[in-house]
């Protein structure tokens, strides 16, 4: 992580993963969690994104809901993450 805060992990893991377009917004909640939405997220790209963080972070999803567009394999999404420590 080098150092990196959750919400700055998840900001540059977010977009070098290919979200940057989609990632509508990114807020902290609480001392260690952040909140991510996405709008017209590819659904397998996003769940790769959550897969690599849960890996290779050690970052826990404690919400997870996502609705489907009229566009296939896209999804508005939100996703609460947790720093486990």
């Amino acid at each position: 992580r080098q150092g990196k805060s959750l919400l700055a992990l998840a900001d540059v893991s977010a977009r070098g993963a290919g979200l940057e377009g989609v990632l509508k917004r990114l807020e902290p909640v609480g001392s260690n969690s952040v909140r991510a939405s996405f709008e017209f997220a590819s659904f397998d790209v996003l769940m790769s994104w959550i897969e690599g963080m849960a890996r290779d972070h050690g970052v826990q999803i404690t919400d997870f809901s996502a609705d489907r567009v009229d566009a296939s394999g896209l999804v508005n999404a939100r996703v609460t993450l947790e720093d486990v420590p």
